[in-house]
């Protein structure tokens, strides 16, 4: 390729809208800067590396590729300094059942200026979907857009505890929602984390 044309398409890189993907034609069906053969929702705009819209319920059953942007909208059930969980409650647009209804959002590297919303904000975020010791989750969050405040959140599923244990038939489905178990003992105050745990939340949000 020409020199300041890796991809050899006849378009100078600092033209290119895919500097790294040879389309000589230059398509760009959704005006977003970035060209069809490298754009991963062509569309519908993301200008600006924004994530493609999507919804909780897509990511939680692993119908988008791994480690791409995405962007979510929901609710905030839980939240700290590094960490949120994020839920649609029934009565939303996108609401589709309680199953895959939740997830968690890591913002412990989110970028510069993002500041953690609170608990009843409906929410927009922007971030990677990512797998984190097999829990799909959002990361390293660009953007988060108050949409509302003071939405009621979800309200518990009571749930037995055999239920949702690991590897119990619902604890993927309910992972990240607002669950309450009954009739359990504590066999151990705050034992050591797992893999890649830490502290428990505040909050409302775990499963």
């Amino acid at each position: 390729p020409a020199s300041g044309d890796q991809d050899g398409d006849g378009a100078p890189d600092l033209q290119d809208n895919c500097p790294e993907t040879a389309n000589p034609e230059q398509t760009d069906t959704d005006n977003d800067e970035i060209g069809d053969a490298c754009d991963p929702c062509p569309e519908i705009s993301n200008a600006g590396g924004a994530g493609c819209p999507t919804n909780i319920y897509s990511l939680k059953r692993g119908e988008v590729e791994l480690d791409t942007a995405a962007q979510i909208t929901g609710v905030v059930t839980a939240v700290n300094e590094d960490s949120m969980f994020l839920q649609v409650p029934e009565g939303d647009p996108e609401y589709a059942g309680l199953d895959h209804s939740g997830i968690h959002v890591f913002i412990g590297n989110a970028a510069d200026g993002v500041t953690p919303p609170v608990v009843g904000d409906r929410v927009r975020v922007d971030g990677v979907y990512q797998d984190f010791f097999d829990q799909l989750q959002l990361a390293q969050v660009a953007a988060i857009t108050v949409i509302e405040q003071g939405v009621a959140l979800p309200p518990y599923t009571v749930m037995a505890a055999c239920a949702v244990a690991t590897d119990a038939p619902r604890a993927t489905p309910l992972e990240g929602t607002r669950v309450r178990v009954e009739g359990v003992t504590v066999s151990a105050v705050n034992p050591p984390a797992g893999g890649g745990g830490s502290r428990p939340l505040g909050g409302a949000g775990g499963r």
